[in-house]
């Protein structure tokens, strides 16, 4: 679903429930896509709804993509757009044959214990990784490289408007940027977007519109 489809959404609530709202400038819509698609993600991460989270989960070390390398003292840097920590798995050699080992994400006090512990000691077979504000500390020390996967950052998404070719603002959809949620979740978005615009809708009545506009193509 482009932004183009989630304006048209959009006005066919208001048209129904707040007829007489104020001009809806592609400016304010702008806003408002930004508002509600970062609202709609923390509320997604912090859910740990990770079906929904996919466009924006990353893995290093998959596809061809570098692994995370972990420096000599047992940390790493956090990638510039990341968000939160979902997995990770350290790949180790044990008689010819690749493993795998999860490395268990662990609290401040939990990584002070596991230190001082001879059961939970941290080995390649069972690492820990403790995450700070801008980087990582694994345990063992030595790990090299793990296989990192996280939630990044979104993009903000833009609606760009063509003023010239028609005399009045037309969506552009080759110099905007899009959402990128699946259209269960852009609908979400497009209701978090009507309650801030101060409409009293539902759900329903946003599902009830793109039904609407999904039959008259």
């Amino acid at each position: 679903m482009n932004l183009g489809e989630v304006l048209d959404i959009f006005n066919l609530v208001i048209a129904d429930k707040a007829p007489d709202s104020e001009d809806m400038t592609p400016e304010r819509f702008t806003t408002l896509l930004k508002y509600a698609n970062k609202k709609h993600f923390t509320a997604a991460v912090d859910k740990k709804k990770w079906n929904s989270l996919r466009p924006f989960t990353v893995v290093l070390g998959a596809d061809g993509t570098m692994s995370l390398k972990i420096e000599k003292d047992g940390t790493a840097a956090l990638p510039d757009d990341y968000v939160e920590h979902k997995s990770s798995r350290h790949q180790y050699l044990k008689n010819g044959q690749v493993k795998h080992s999860v490395v268990r994400k662990i609290d401040d006090q939990k990584w002070d214990h596991v230190h001082q512990s001879a059961i939970e000691k941290p080995t390649r077979r069972h690492p820990y990784l403790n995450v700070k504000d801008d980087y990582i500390r694994v345990a063992p020390a030595d790990l090299r490289y793990i296989i990192f996967t996280y939630i990044r950052k979104p993009v903000d998404p833009v609606f760009v408007a063509d003023y010239e070719t028609y005399g009045f603002p037309v969506y552009d959809e080759d110099n905007s940027t899009e959402l990128e949620w699946d259209d269960e979740n852009v609908l979400d978005i497009i209701f978090i977007m009507l309650r801030e615009f101060g409409v009293i809708a539902t759900i329903e009545d946003v599902q009830a519109a793109a039904a609407s506009k999904a039959q008259k193509k």
